[in-house]
């Protein structure tokens, strides 16, 4: 809720001549403009764990005598990381805890993105000569529901079944600290590691997912829903726990059909395999991931591959293979860059100098044969 405008001030100025009457010169001041609600973006901020369920903006002060101003009510900013995508909600007008549906607002994907998503109200006027006996109150601020929806940042985001290794991946490429544990949907939120690289500067954020299993589109484990947080990534990069699948070269198409059945758009993402947990030499990890590597080469010779970039082996627990692959992925990260955008001066545009030129001669053009 924005704040509302401060009332105007009703004071008088006192006659300097005793024999005047009445109670003196309007001399009220205008009320103060109330505070806004303004959500921003900070590249520090990681999640809305810190934000409150209701946020109010200060009430502008009101207006004082010889024509001071109130003071404006404070803005009440939120800060919320890169990615939120802000609605506006709307809601039944016979019942309104009823929520009938939902507008968007802004997509905030930019670092430092500011947007005022209610207005405070403008201040009232004090007693002046055309009303010198009444002060007009403020103006209510504007009131709205809004919901925050994060789509995390990330240029790489990790997708695989449950307790494929991909939270330890995370931690062996980066600094991130995510949970590890030996049992399945470890991972109940996304977390975000940045891999970073020297020669030249670079980092790269890499997105860590909930466990994905067979049948996930018909809301079966955790279903698909978190997969909008890796809609803005360049690359998906698929994770086969190769140690304890039973058909590695299943698993992953599981993944990808999973994944078409959410966003087709998403499928067309250019990807990866990395076969987790080589280090398991009993389980027959090594051989089995030689197998799957065998079975997409003689796919692609068939012309019936899937399109994967590469298949790469990690040891994630001994950070076996990772400095390898964060070579690459960086190589296909960087192989996928959207195409910029045309600044301004590459945009030919005519000048209104050149328009009024040319409208001169059509005129006297249009005289010379007339």
């Amino acid at each position: 809720r924005a704040g509302c405008g401060g009332n105007g001030g009703l004071q008088y100025k006192k006659h300097k001549k005793h024999r005047m009457i009445g109670p003196g010169w309007p001399y009220g001041g205008a009320g103060g403009k109330g505070g806004d609600i303004i959500i921003k973006t900070c590249d520090t901020v990681q999640n809305l764990a810190h934000l409150t369920k209701f946020a109010a903006a200060n009430d502008g002060r009101k207006g004082k005598g010889r024509y001071i101003h109130g003071a404006s009510g404070d803005d009440a900013v939120l800060v919320v990381p890169r990615g939120v995508v802000v609605y506006k909600l709307h809601a039944d007008p016979q019942l309104p805890s009823r929520i009938t549906g939902r507008t968007q607002l802004a997509d905030l994907d930019q670092s430092n993105s500011e947007l005022i998503l209610a207005r405070g109200g403008s201040g009232g006027l004090g007693n002046n000569l055309s009303s010198p006996h009444e002060a007009k109150p403020g103006k209510v601020g504007e009131e709205l529901w809004i919901e925050l929806e994060l789509k995390s940042i990330a240029e790489v985001g990790l997708v695989g079944m449950p307790n494929a290794g991909k939270s330890t991946l995370l931690g062996s490429l980066s600094r991130a600290c995510p949970k590890i544990a030996p049992y399945a949907f470890t991972t109940l939120a996304p977390h975000i590691g940045h891999v970073e690289y020297d020669n030249p500067p670079r980092i790269i954020a890499v997105a860590d997912l909930p466990g994905l299993v067979e049948g996930a589109h018909m809301n079966i484990g955790m279903g698909h829903d978190f997969l909008r947080h890796i809609e803005r990534t360049r690359v998906l990069l698929f994770v086969i726990d190769v140690a304890h699948s039973a058909d590695p070269l299943h698993d992953l198409k599981a993944l990808r059909y999973e994944v078409e059945q959410y966003s087709p758009d998403m499928a067309k993402k250019p990807w990866a395999v990395v076969a987790t947990k080589c280090d398991m030499t009993v389980h027959g990890a090594l051989q089995k991931a030689d197998v799957l590597h065998k079975q997409l080469r003689k796919a692609k010779k068939r012309g019936e591959g899937l399109g994967e970039q590469f298949l790469h082996c990690v040891s994630a627990r001994f950070s076996e293979g990772t400095s390898t692959l964060a070579l690459k992925l960086r190589e296909l990260c960087d192989s996928h860059v959207a195409a910029p955008l045309p600044k301004e001066d590459d945009v030919q545009e005519p000048r209104w100098w050149v328009l009024l030129e040319e409208a001169r001669a059509s005129v006297a053009a249009a005289k010379a044969e007339g």
